[in-house]
């Protein structure tokens, strides 16, 4: 190693320094488009650059070639970047990249690149390795590698929180958020239902004493942040009347944010510890930006949840729709499974509508559904096609189940329907495929046999025949 070359980096001061120091000293050598970078939190930031009108940051471990490198531990020397589908370009026009991983304490903390609009030579490979070693010494010699500060992590726990399409993943990734921002050891989500009761979500050791608390603790959590304000209690002994239950169970802090939505406090964001934890003010800025991004992200969470399910379901029965019964078929044709498809189809509904009304039909079809699902087992599913025809696909299923629970439907649909117009007798013919190629195929399949038992007298079941 060349004790010469890269004096900037090895006599720096700051981690800043010789970050900016070893960029410079690459520059020195001759290497055009520089860039040092490290990790803070769970993001690759870069910390030094030069030759660029524009730097890429923010890469996550296994991202492009620099991610990679860090991931894998391993030096990367890319002679043709355009055989490279992984590489990110900065600028247009590059060739080859550089990039070695930097070592501090036996781990990776970081990289360092070199790219070129010319091809680089394989001895460059070695200057390199040598730069980002004498890195890795100047940040064991500062220290070690930074920890990301609290607007770093919070930074990126709003990353999480955006990208999270389900509400109980938006609950999970706030939970963690809340114990490792807070400094506490057990966090809850707690909301209160329509019927002023109230449900949570929790983590931590102290989880089991969060989810038992009922309507008085919660109300007077509540209370502490009714006016959109947040409450800490770092661990005094003198508890007031009324709250005792948080030294009754061991609890000797705690911190309370609201989740607002639309104006209205409906949730509580909690995290708690058995240990005194003095209260912050960085540390409660960051706990209320995480409570109003979390109320955020659950509120469009919980609108994606529901429009996804009026777009899978049918509004009259709630059973799947035709469109998510064949993505079901598909999957389960493409696997393992061997499902059987039962179409069942009510014996003259004309005569329902005709007779009682519309309203009096889509009653009955209601009710219908409704003891479909309760002849079901575990792993079945029911669908409506529209109108009075209905599908339900069990499991992997041998002849002998199939005609079971079809048995079972025919029971249960014969029974009268009380209706609010009145009582509504009807029976149902049900069809029975067990092979099919394709979803059309086995519906076709089960179509055809659920008219053969309306051909033999309706309120029966058939079983479609094998394939030739």
């Amino acid at each position: 190693m060349d004790d010469d070359r890269f004096v900037r980096c090895r006599t720096a001061a700051t981690l800043e320094a010789a970050c900016e120091g070893l960029a410079d000293d690459l520059i020195g050598i001759g290497f055009g488009l520089p860039s040092v970078y490290l990790l803070a939190g769970e993001r690759l930031r870069c910390q030094a650059a030069r030759g660029y009108f524009q730097v890429v940051d923010g890469f996550a471990p296994g991202a492009g070639v620099i991610g990679k490198v860090v991931a894998s531990g391993q030096s990367d020397f890319v002679a043709d970047v355009s055989m490279r589908p992984d590489f990110i370009f900065a600028v247009p026009g590059l060739v080859a990249e550089i990039c070695v991983p930097v070592h501090c304490g036996g781990a990776v903390v970081g990289a360092v690149s070199v790219e070129s609009f010319e091809p680089l030579e394989a001895e460059a490979l070695l200057v390199v390795e040598e730069a980002a070693t004498v890195l890795g010494a100047s940040i064991e010699r500062l220290g070690g590698a930074p920890k990301p500060s609290l607007a770093q992590r919070l930074v990126e726990i709003s990353v999480e929180l955006t990208r999270a399409s389900l509400a109980a993943d938006v609950e999970a990734i706030a939970l963690r958020a809340a114990i490792e921002l807070s400094g506490m050891t057990s966090a809850a989500i707690a909301h209160v239902r329509p019927d002023r009761s109230w449900t949570s979500s929790v983590l931590g050791p102290l989880g089991p004493v969060l989810a038992g608390w009922r309507d008085a603790e919660l109300a007077v959590l509540t209370s502490w942040v009714s006016n959109d304000t947040s409450s800490h209690f770092s661990g005094g002994e003198d508890v007031p009347a009324g709250y005792e239950f948080l030294h009754g169970a061991g609890i000797r802090s705690i911190t309370v944010h609201p989740l607002v939505r639309a104006g209205t406090v409906g949730s509580l964001l909690v995290a708690v510890a058995s240990s005194p934890v003095a209260h912050s003010p960085s540390v409660v800025d960051c706990l209320a930006l995480l409570s109003a991004h979390t109320a955020a992200s659950l509120a469009m969470a919980m609108l994606l949840e529901d429009a996804t399910g009026r777009a899978d379901h049918d509004g009259l029965t709630g059973l799947g729709n035709r469109s998510i019964l064949e993505s079901h078929l598909a999957g389960a044709l493409g696997g393992d499974d061997h499902p059987a498809v039962l179409v069942l189809d009510l014996d003259d509904f004309k005569q329902v509508n005709d007779r009682m009304g519309h309203l009096v039909g889509d009653q009955l079809l209601a009710v219908v559904a409704e003891r479909i699902r309760g002849c079901l087992r575990d792993g079945d599913h029911g669908y409506r096609l529209g109108g009075d025809e209905f599908v339900v696909v069990l499991g992997e299923a041998s002849e002998a189940v199939a005609t079971s629970v079809a048995a079972r439907l025919l029971t249960s649909l014969e029974r009268p329907f009380v209706l609010e117009r009145g009582e509504v007798e009807t029976s149902v013919s049900i069809g029975i495929a067990l092979v099919g190629s394709t979803p059309t195929d086995l519906l076709a399949r089960a179509d055809h046999a659920m008219y053969e038992a309306k051909r033999l007298g309706k309120g029966r079941w058939a079983l479609a025949s094998a394939p030739a």
